[in-house]
């Protein structure tokens, strides 16, 4: 395999993990606290809309809805399990 495709697979596989391992770690911090989430793929998912819906309006706008997504979400599942 050509070196420079090895490279650009490693770090394809990278940029893709990041966020599974973000939900991961979320879900460590949860269960530290006692509380099991089974929700994280769902807040992930809801996250990701929230930025696709906000990217026509530029890069903020795509970051800030799509925050804004999550911790809403986060929210009423805390307020619904809690």
């Amino acid at each position: 395999m050509d070196s420079l495709a090895l490279i650009g697979l490693l770090w394809a596989i990278l940029r893709i993990a990041v966020p599974y391992v973000m939900a991961t770690l979320g879900g460590t911090v949860c269960e530290r606290a006692g509380v099991i989430n089974i929700a994280l793929e769902g807040i992930l998912l809801l996250s990701a809309l929230g930025t696709a819906l906000g990217a026509p309006y530029g890069v903020t706008a795509a970051l800030a809805s799509g925050i804004a997504a999550g911790v809403a979400t986060a929210l009423l599942y805390g307020l619904l399990v809690v």
